[in-house]
C-alpha cells in the first residue's frame, strides 16, 4: 500500500458527477423577532457551491437576503437580520438557491476577457412565523 492510499479511504471520496442534495432546510426566528437563524445540510459534495438565501413577507416581498461562496461545509448556520420597517407578525418564507459559477472565454462581440454564467443546482423553500 502506498502513503497516498492511507490519506482518504475510497468510500468517503465523493464522485465528481454525484448530484448535490439539500438534506435539511430550518428556519426559525431569534426571541427578539428582529433576526432569523437558518440552517441547513447539503450531502458531501466535490466542488463547494455558492448560495442564496433569500427571506420574504407575507406578502412575498423580499426583507433580506445574503449570498454565500464556496461553501466549504456539509452543515451551515446564517443569521439574517429583518429591516427595522418589517411590519411584523405573519407567516414568512426563506428560499435557499444552490449554484455553481462557470467562467468562460468572451466572444468577440462582448467586453472583457471572461464571462461567468451560472448553473443552477438545487433550490428548496421553507416558512416560518413571526409573532
Amino acid at each position: 500500500m502506498s502513503p497516498e492510499d492511507k490519506l482518504i479511504p475510497s468510500d468517503q471520496i465523493t464522485p465528481m458527477d454525484s448530484e448535490l442534495v439539500i438534506i435539511s432546510f430550518t428556519a426559525a426566528p431569534y426571541p427578539d423577532q428582529k433576526r432569523v437563524k437558518v440552517n441547513f445540510q447539503l450531502s458531501s459534495f466535490q466542488q463547494p457551491p455558492d448560495a442564496t438565501i433569500t427571506i420574504f413577507g407575507k406578502e412575498g416581498e423580499e426583507l433580506a437576503s445574503v449570498d454565500v461562496v464556496n461553501i466549504s461545509q456539509s452543515d451551515n448556520e446564517i443569521t439574517l437580520h429583518l429591516p427595522i420597517s418589517h411590519p411584523g407578525k405573519g407567516e414568512c418564507q426563506v428560499e435557499l438557491k444552490l449554484y455553481n459559477l462557470d467562467e468562460r472565454q468572451a466572444r468577440e462581440d462582448e467586453k472583457g476577457e471572461v464571462k461567468l454564467t451560472t448553473k443552477n443546482l438545487s433550490s428548496t423553500r421553507t416558512t416560518f412565523t413571526l409573532q
